[in-house]
């Protein structure tokens, strides 16, 4: 519906130059609405842009992805010093304090490596050490007393 069909439906009588008038001043309304709407929500964009993240170039996805390989590399390598193997290595993850690990790992590998089970044999226990250490003799009068215990020994 026109502005014409309006004032005839309501029964006002307009002539073509009121019309005209009123119809270039509704227009002009409208626009400017229209631009008052389109400036506030240019400058809301504007505003709203500088948190829009940075895309990065392909040289700087490049860049940061051998950064990274490069950081991975030097890790693998502090763990190999500290003498983590590949198998164990893999399991930690880079954000540890390497040195304090590297201590633990070292203080770990010890109390390993000075650990010697012992045996329960009824009242006697001997350990590896102590069977390493015994003779012919007392290996036979092991044997003959606790064959279980004797190839355990034997195996380890």
């Amino acid at each position: 519906m026109d502005l014409k069909e309006l004032f005839t439906e309501i029964g006002i009588e307009v002539n073509e130059d009121m019309y005209e008038q009123l119809n270039s001043a509704v227009d002009k309304e409208i626009q400017s609405s229209n631009d008052r709407i389109r400036t506030e929500y240019t400058k809301k964009v504007k505003e709203l842009e500088q948190y829009k993240p940075i895309e990065k170039t392909a040289e700087q996805i490049e860049l940061e992805n051998l950064r990274n390989e490069l950081s991975e590399t030097k890790f693998q390598k502090t763990l190999k010093d500290i003498g983590v193997d590949d198998s164990l290595a893999r399991f930690i993850k880079s954000d540890i304090d390497v040195e304090e690990f590297g201590n633990f790992y070292k203080g770990f590998k010890q109390n390993q490596q000075d650990f010697v089970p012992s045996l329960n044999m009824g009242d006697n226990s001997i350990t590896k050490e102590q069977f390493r250490q015994m003779g012919i003799a007392e290996k036979t009068k092991l044997y003959e007393s606790n064959p279980e215990l004797y190839t355990q020994l034997k195996q380890q």
